[in-house]
C-alpha cells in the first residue's frame, strides 16, 4: 500500500508540476504583440514555436546575495516582445529572440529613459553599483549565465548576442533626458550652414547629421510641410519661401527650428553609438562570445 501511495504522490507532483510550466508559458505568451522594429526572432510565432522549453524552464525568483532582486521574463516594447528582467530600484534587461535551438539577445538593456526621469545622472550611477554590488558581478554576465544555464538544460545549441548595429535603437538611439536638458540653445554648425543656403548654396550634411534626420521624429523633414528639405545629403530648402508673406515666412522658421535641433543631437547620438558597440563587444568578450556574422555566439 505504501509504494502505491508513494507512486501516486509522485505522479501527483509530476503532474503538478506539468501544470505550473503550462501556465507559465501561457502567461508569458498571452496578448504578444509584434513590435514596430523587432527582429523577426521576436515576433510571437518565433516565441511560441521556439522558445516554449525556455520560458517555460525559467521560474520567476528573487536573486543576489540577500534576495533583494527579482528576476522574470516580463514584456517588452520597440525592438523585442520579451526580455529577462533583474529588478530593484531600477530594472535591466536582457530582450530575448528565439530561432531554432538558439536563444538570441537581441539588447542588452539598462534602465530606460522612461523609467528614471526623475533620478539624477549620479544616482542612476549608484543604483546599477547597487545591483551588480548583489549580484556579486556584473548585471549583463549574470544575466547571460542564467540565459545560457536554462538554455542548456533545455537542450539549446547556442547562445547568440545580436550585433548593436544590427538593431534599429543603434541607428536612432534614444538621447537621455539629462542630455537632453544639456544641449545648446543654439548652434554655431546650425547658424553656418543656414548663411550657407541662403547665399544660394547647398550644403552637405555630415554623416551624423543625416542619420539623426532619419530618426523616427525626424525622417518627416526631408520633406516637411510640403517643402523639399534634402536631396542627396544636400540641403536644398529654398529660401525665397520666406518672402511668399506671414505664413511662408512661419513656415520656413519652424522647419529651420527643426533642423537645428537634429543638427545639435547629432554629435550626441554619434557619441552614443561608439559607447553602446564599445559596451557590447567588451560584455561579449568578458562572456566567452566570439563574433560570427550578425552575431556573437556562444555555443552550449
Amino acid at each position: 500500500m505504501k509504494r502505491f501511495a508513494l507512486r501516486a504522490e509522485r505522479q501527483k507532483s509530476a503532474y503538478e508540476r506539468r501544470a505550473v510550466v503550462k501556465t507559465r508559458f501561457r502567461k508569458r505568451t498571452s496578448g504578444l504583440e509584434k513590435q514596430p522594429n523587432a527582429h523577426s526572432a521576436s515576433f510571437p510565432e518565433s516565441i511560441r514555436r521556439h522558445g516554449k522549453l525556455f520560458l517555460q524552464s525559467v521560474p520567476r525568483k528573487r536573486v543576489g546575495k540577500h534576495g533583494k532582486l527579482a528576476m522574470d521574463i516580463v514584456p517588452a516594447k520597440y525592438d523585442a516582445s520579451l526580455a529577462l528582467q533583474i529588478k530593484g530600484r531600477v530594472a535591466v534587461k536582457l530582450k530575448l529572440g528565439f530561432s531554432g535551438k538558439n536563444i538570441i539577445i537581441l539588447g542588452i538593456q539598462g534602465p530606460t529613459h522612461e523609467g528614471v526621469l526623475n533620478i539624477p545622472e549620479l544616482r542612476l550611477a549608484e543604483e546599477i553599483k547597487a545591483i551588480n554590488t548583489e549580484l556579486g558581478m556584473p548585471w549583463p554576465k549574470f544575466l547571460l549565465q542564467e540565459v545560457e544555464r536554462y538554455a542548456r538544460e533545455q537542450g539549446y545549441k547556442s547562445v547568440r548576442i545580436l550585433d548593436p548595429e544590427q538593431n534599429y535603437y543603434y541607428t536612432h538611439p534614444v538621447i537621455p533626458f539629462v542630455r537632453q536638458q544639456s544641449l545648446p540653445k543654439t548652434s554655431k554648425r546650425a547658424r553656418m550652414l543656414r548663411t550657407r543656403l541662403e547665399n544660394q548654396k547647398q550644403p552637405q550634411l555630415s554623416k551624423d547629421e543625416l542619420a539623426a534626420l532619419k530618426s523616427p521624429t525626424g525622417r518627416g523633414y526631408r520633406n516637411f510641410f510640403g517643402e523639399k528639405v534634402i536631396e542627396n545629403g544636400k540641403l536644398v530648402l529654398n529660401p525665397k519661401i520666406r518672402d511668399s508673406g506671414k505664413e511662408g515666412r512661419q513656415t520656413y522658421e519652424e522647419i529651420w527650428e527643426h533642423l537645428e535641433y537634429y543638427i545639435k543631437i547629432a554629435p550626441v547620438q554619434a557619441d552614443l553609438r561608439r559607447k553602446i558597440k564599445q559596451f557590447y563587444h567588451l560584455v561579449a568578450k568578458n562572456n566567452g562570445y566570439k563574433k560570427s556574422g550578425q552575431f556573437f555566439v556562444k555555443h552550449l
